[in-house]
């Protein structure tokens, strides 16, 4: 009795895929609300995380450039995006 097994199996799916779209809908908002940051003369404090919180502390001495890019839909909302390179990373 395949036929089962299969109604069984979709009946499954359904509600996992309806989760799975639900938090994709969800995950770009809360990562935007527990995004922070903070520059003082000597470091560069950034937090980010939902469910496990990483926080990087970068020294200013270590930074070699910053850029900035705003697109039209960035330029729309008034936000610009910043990356940050260091010696070893960007």
């Amino acid at each position: 009795s395949w036929k089962e097994w299969i109604g069984w199996i979709l009946k499954g799916l359904i509600p996992i895929s309806v989760l799975g779209a639900v938090w994709s809908w969800i995950r770009p908002f809360l990562l935007y609300k527990s995004w922070r940051f903070d520059i003082n003369e000597d470091f560069l404090q950034l937090k980010s995380g939902v469910l496990n919180e990483e926080h990087q502390l970068v020294p200013m001495t270590k930074i070699q450039s910053v850029s900035t890019n705003q697109g039209p839909l960035l330029r729309k909302y008034g936000l610009c995006s910043v990356s940050i390179e260091t010696m070893g990373s960007s």
